[in-house]
């Protein structure tokens, strides 16, 4: 039992302790990750729910310093919403899947061993779009989505992660700054889930 015990200690320590990162270092790092997506800006005759979706990429990350690192990625992530109308003249149950390719450019304090904090902007670009209805009533038209997503999104990605050696584990919201579809104030709002590993190339 001692020597379980013991290990479990040393897998603790080794978890939990973080070497200072070199200035000039530099760390590639695969992702793969969990996306709860959701509209802001809905009219109130729409419940909204989360829609689940998968991003996977990889980030380049360099050290300005031991404290201090930009990074750059590229993503593909599935985004959108699932909506449904609260009244009979708004009989609608839809499901808008749209896919991206993110380009988060972020700026990465590390605070406290592995623990970092991070900000800064993305840009997306669309790659599919999908709107799926199932209204019995057919009363809402589905033009309002279908094929009006816009190409180009920007977003404001603000994150927390923690190394556990080279594994990562990182927690991020990244809401819309422009509208996501033609005629409407709709912004994305997307809530991410990630791990990685990362690899040291410099």
């Amino acid at each position: 039992m001692k020597k379980v015990f013991l290990a479990i200690a040393m897998v603790a320590c080794s978890a939990t302790s973080f070497a200072q990162h070199e200035v000039g270092s530099i760390n590639i790092q695969p992702k793969v990750g969990f996306n709860a997506t959701t509209y802001d800006k809905l009219e109130n005759y729409f419940d909204k729910e989360t829609k689940a979706g998968f991003a996977a990429g990889v980030e380049a990350e360099y050290f300005m310093t031991n404290k201090f690192a930009l990074s750059a990625g590229v993503f593909y992530s599935q985004k959108g919403v699932k909506v449904k109308g609260k009244n009979e003249y708004n009989d609608v149950k839809m499901t808008c899947e749209v896919d991206y390719i993110d380009v988060p450019i972020l700026a990465n304090f590390y605070v406290w061993r592995g623990l970092a904090l991070k900000v800064g902007l993305q840009p997306a670009f669309k790659v599919r779009d999908k709107t799926k209805m199932d209204s019995p009533k057919a009363a809402y038209d589905r033009t309002t989505f279908d094929h009006a997503y816009k190409s180009f999104d920007l977003c404001l990605p603000i994150g927390i992660s923690y190394d556990f050696g080279n594994l990562s584990v990182e927690l991020r919201s990244s809401p819309g700054l422009l509208k996501a579809v033609d005629h409407k104030d709709y912004t994305n709002v997307v809530g991410q889930l990630m791990v990685g590993y990362k690899f040291s190339v410099k």
